[in-house]
Parts: C-alpha cells; sequence; structure tokens
C-alpha cells in the first residue's frame, strides 16, 4: 500500500455519508476492543517471575498475586493464547462491517476507476480506509485499556501480613515485627505500561484490520461505469459433511489409546480434532444448499419457501460469520462441559468443602471470553443482514407492494438464519460432548447440561441478532423505495 492510496482513502472518509458514517464507527470499535485485548495479552506476558528469588523450589511463579491465574506459568500463557484468541471474532466483525454502505463506496470506487485507478489500486484503498479507521480506534482501545487499568488499580487489595514460622528467611521482604509483608494483588496493575508495546498494538491492530478489508472485498469487482461484480463462488460440496463423521469414528480409538497407552498418539488425535473443526466450519455452506433446496421444494409456507429459495441461491451468504459463530458453540460447549465435569468431580472427591477459588476462577474468566467472542459473533451476524436488506429493500418493497405481508418476510429471515445455523451448532455441541469422554471417564462425571447450554445460547444469540433487523426491515419495505429502479 502506498502513499498515495492511504491519501486517497483519507479523503474519502472525509465525504462519508450517514450510513458510512455507522460502518466507520462500527469499524473503530471492533478495532479498540482488539486493541483492548492485544494489550491484556501483553500485559499478562510481561508478569515477571521469580518474586522470591531465594525459593527455587516453583520457578516461573509469580506469587505476587493472590490467583493462580497470574501465578502459574502455564495458566498465563493459557491467559496469553485466550486474548489472542478473541482477536477471531473481533476481525470477524470488522470484516463485516467493511461490507455496510456498499452501493456509496461502489460509487466512489467507479470513480475511481473513471479516473484510471486499477481493481487491485481500489481494493488497496479500501484496505487502506479501513487501516485509517482502524488504526483510530485502537487509539481509542490504548485510552480504554488505561481506564480499566486505573479502575483495576484502585481495586487492589492492601499488602498482606503473614507470620513467619521460625527458621524461614524473608526473602528480602520488609518485615514489620515477626509478620513478612506480601503484595498479594489480585489484578498485574504493577506491571509497567509500555508505550512502545502499545504503539505495536496499534499498529498491527490497524494492519490486520486492512487485510480483513482486503480479504472480505478479494471477489469484488467495481468497473468504471458503476457495475459491481462478485465472482461466482463454487457450490459447496455435500461430501465435506464426511469429515465429521469419520474424524469422529478415527477418534474413538485414539481417544482409548490416549487413556491406557504410556505414549498417547497426540499427533494423530489433533488431526481427527482440526478434520472435524474444518468440516464444521464449512457445514454452515453445505447445509444452506441442502436444507435451502428441501425447504424450497417441501416447505408448508411461503416464509419457508422463501428462505429456501435465497439460501439454495447464495449457500456461501454469511458463511464468514456462521463460521464464528460455529467456533464459539464449539468452545463454549466443551469450556462449560469441562467446567461441570470438573466442578462435580472435585465435590465428589471433597464433599461439604468448597472446591479451590482457583477452578471458578479460571472457568468465569473463560466463561466471560467466551461470552465477548459470542456477543462479537452475533455482531457480525447483525451486520451481515443490515447488510442484505439494505441491498435488497426494492426487491423487498417490490414483495410488499404486490401483496407479501412483512410478517412473512421477518418469519422468512428467522427461517434462513436458523436453517443453517441450528444444525449446525447441535453438531458443535455434540462434537464438544464426544471429546469431553475420555475427560470425564476418569475421575470426573459426564457432563450433562454444560454442553447443551452452550448451545442453547448460541441459538439464542444467533435469532436475537436477526430480530434485531426488523426495525431496519419494516422501514427498507416503504413503497418509497420502488421510486427509484
Amino acid at each position: 500500500m502506498t502513499r498515495a492510496d492511504l491519501a486517497v482513502a483519507r479523503l474519502l472518509l472525509g465525504g462519508a455519508d450517514r450510513r458510512e458514517r455507522w460502518r466507520l464507527a462500527l469499524t473503530a470499535l471492533g478495532a479498540a476492543l482488539g486493541t483492548a485485548f492485544v494489550l491484556c495479552a501483553i500485559t499478562v506476558a510481561r508478569i515477571e517471575a521469580d518474586w522470591n528469588p531465594q525459593d527455587a523450589s516453583m520457578p516461573g511463579w509469580a506469587r505476587q498475586y493472590s490467583s493462580e491465574l497470574l501465578s502459574d506459568p502455564g495458566s498465563r500463557r493459557g491467559l496469553v493464547v485466550a486474548f489472542l484468541l478473541l482477536l477471531v471474532p473481533v476481525l470477524t466483525f470488522v470484516g463485516q462491517c467493511s461490507r455496510l454502505g456498499a452501493a456509496r463506496r461502489e460509487q466512489r470506487f467507479a470513480a475511481l476507476r473513471l479516473a484510471g485507478a486499477s481493481p487491485a489500486q481500489v481494493h488497496r484503498i479500501a484496505a487502506g480506509e479501513t487501516a485509517l479507521v482502524g488504526g483510530a480506534g485502537a487509539v481509542v482501545g490504548v485510552g480504554l485499556f488505561l481506564a480499566v487499568r486505573a479502575v483495576l488499580d484502585a481495586a487492589n487489595p492492601e499488602p498482606l501480613y503473614v507470620e513467619l514460622p521460625p527458621g524461614m528467611p524473608d526473602g528480602g521482604r520488609p518485615v514489620v515485627g515477626s509478620k513478612v509483608v506480601i503484595e498479594r494483588l489480585l489484578y498485574p496493575t504493577d506491571v509497567p505500561f509500555s508505550w512502545g508495546w502499545a504503539v505495536a498494538a496499534v499498529l498491527a491492530v490497524a494492519l490486520l484490520g486492512g487485510l480483513t478489508t482486503r480479504l472480505a472485498l478479494r471477489r469484488v469487482s467495481t468497473s468504471p461505469l458503476g457495475t459491481a461484480r462478485r465472482a461466482p463462488r463454487r457450490a459447496p460440496s455435500p461430501w465435506i459433511l464426511l469429515l465429521l463423521p469419520v474424524s469422529a469414528v478415527a477418534a474413538v480409538p485414539l481417544l482409548a489409546l490416549t487413556r491406557d497407552s504410556a505414549k498417547p498418539p497426540f499427533a494423530a488425535l489433533l488431526l481427527c480434532l482440526v478434520c472435524f473443526v474444518a468440516g464444521l466450519l464449512v457445514s454452515t455452506a453445505v447445509l444452506s444448499r441442502v436444507l435451502g433446496r428441501l425447504a424450497a421444494r417441501r416447505g408448508n409456507s411461503a416464509a419457508l419457501v422463501l428462505a429456501g429459495r435465497r439460501l439454495e441461491a447464495d449457500p456461501w451468504a454469511g458463511a464468514r460469520a456462521h463460521a464464528t459463530l460455529v467456533l464459539c458453540a464449539l468452545v463454549g460447549a466443551g469450556t462449560l462441559g469441562l467446567r461441570e465435569s470438573v466442578l462435580a468431580g472435585l465435590a465428589a472427591v471433597t464433599p461439604g468443602r468448597e472446591p479451590d477459588p482457583y477452578y471458578g476462577a479460571s472457568f468465569g474468566l473463560a466463561a466471560l471470553g467466551l461470552a465477548v467472542a459470542l456477543a462479537a459473533a452475533a455482531g457480525g451476524l447483525l451486520v451481515g443482514w443490515v447488510e442484505s436488506v439494505t441491498e435488497q429493500r426494492r426487491t423487498l418493497a417490490a414483495q410488499v407492494a404486490a401483496g407479501v405481508p412483512t410478517s412473512v418476510l421477518r418469519r422468512a429471515l428467522l427461517w434462513q438464519t436458523a436453517l443453517p445455523l441450528v444444525p449446525a451448532l447441535v453438531l458443535a455441541g455434540a462434537g464438544s460432548y464426544g471429546y469431553l469422554v475420555p475427560v470425564a471417564t476418569g475421575m470426573y462425571p459426564l457432563p450433562l447440561f454444560g454442553p447443551a447450554i452452550a448451545v442453547a445460547v448460541a441459538v439464542a444469540a444467533c435469532l436475537a441478532a436477526t430480530a434485531a433487523v426488523f426495525p431496519l426491515l419494516r422501514r427498507s419495505v416503504r413503497p418509497a423505495e420502488l421510486r427509484f429502479e
């Protein structure tokens, strides 16, 4: 991307209309969240270990924190990975936002094509536009991180005084009488904030946002006459769904070997899991085509037939947002199922005693991260529906003018979401449950409600995101929309 591309992108930002300003605001919001997650990961990764160097029995531990999530080196690495994985739904949300206001943006791109710009230059300008907005949102994300850090710093407890046993060294820590002062902090606000890492995070998030937009528009080509052409995609093959049962069947003997063998085949088990996830992520497109064709031919209501025709015509519509939602359901079902099994197993081993707070804090933080990821994924689905309704407003207005009730269109949108997504989410929950069986057959009981709760929450989030577009649908079917054919 050249300096000239960024200059043109900056000029385009100055002439944004109301609809485009919504797109820019949502893109900046996603960039702000992504920057906050990156800075959280950097902060946890920079925690200094071995606070008491005279005690080498627990190397790598940061014992200035009361929570083992921060003191345990393995848990810290898990936290860093979790914060970075939260970037996936955020970047998906940014990619969906880049498609809002497509009509107005394509008019500007057509003017650039008339002025001599190539399709590749137009795409670079669009990516530069998102990168500039993402950079501004990333700066806001740094401010958000600093504000949350200040609140957590104020909530950190006062120093804790602990009685020293006779003969135990104090490790160089201050002593008051016979008590040693131990800084047992709840949050890692003692880690110094680095502006260098903050600048690197801002640049990384802005660059990732631009690359996401470039990938989102890779199949769109705008001509100098203002016609946008989307390169056709091949229809998804139903044979892709065979990855799900094949990988599940292949994993059964591998899971048995993992429990009984001295050298578990973790590499082969990981390959089966990767195949299962790959088939699951593409399953929404396959289900859109198969179930859409079935609903169009056998549907017993106008809304179901209309939804089936739309799914059959474009099975890849919303595939990006659908894949993120399915991935959230897969991880969420596994996390909640594991939480249910572990806590029930600990309660059975130590009856009448509260489980170690480490487990409650770990699973609570994981549930919070999954809730954020699910909200971002549902937001991406909502943005995709807003784009679809906006682009098809003349067609929808014509259908209402021909006598189709608005309630039928609303039910068609719900069917269009539920037909491919609900079966895929149920498959995600079943797959997570299957991979939890070898974990639970040891000291933990089988989970009963955790995976089902995760799938139910994901389905509710999808339907709620679709229902949120109903006010826009009501405004888009007004007869005035027909005047601009």
